[in-house]
């Protein structure tokens, strides 16, 4: 298996390490329950489901506390402006990534961009820095490789166009 770490940070304050095992169809494995052991102890149970697995097989071994993760909005960035019969806010993260551990680590960052099926609602002035996204989903990606004790920040941002007097949900 290969190690990383994973964070999402909108979602969980944690991090988790994840083992990848490539190569898995030859170990025979059917869907199931697993006992999971790391280091000779026991970090929890899981679920073995190769029926979704494409060429490499996750298994998470739990939550990480050695490694911080805060993800906050930038206040002074962020604006609300109504420009004739429309709304424009700006929202604008910053996630600080901290390694405590002795060892070099590689950590995956997940976030995420608001995506509008609304013709009326658009997302506009997309600020990712280094992140891989997925347009059709609005799902960035950043991979940090840190070494031990040093800290690491991604930023990111967007602006929702909308009518005036509509409701928007789930921006943040």
């Amino acid at each position: 298996a290969t190690y990383r770490y994973y964070a999402a940070p909108k979602l969980d304050k944690d991090v988790f390490l994840q083992a990848q095992v490539t190569n898995w169809e030859e170990l025979n494995l059917i869907p199931g329950k697993s006992s999971i052991f790391f280091e000779g102890t026991y970090v929890g149970e899981g679920y073995i489901d190769v029926r979704n697995t494409t060429d490499t097989l996750t298994f998470s071994l739990g939550r990480d506390k050695k490694i911080v993760v805060k993800r906050e909005q930038d206040k002074k960035l962020r604006s609300v402006k109504t420009i004739g019969s429309n709304v424009k806010e700006t929202f604008a993260y910053t996630i600080n990534v901290r390694n405590t551990r002795k060892d070099n680590i590689e950590l995956v960052l997940q976030d995420q961009l608001p995506v509008s099926n609304d013709k009326d609602i658009v997302i506009e002035d997309k600020e990712t820095g280094s992140a891989d996204m997925n347009e059709a989903t609005g799902m960035l990606l950043w991979k940090m490789q840190l070494k031990p004790n040093e800290q690491g920040n991604v930023k990111f941002g967007y602006t929702v166009k909308y009518p005036k007097g509509k409701q928007i949900n789930n921006l943040r």
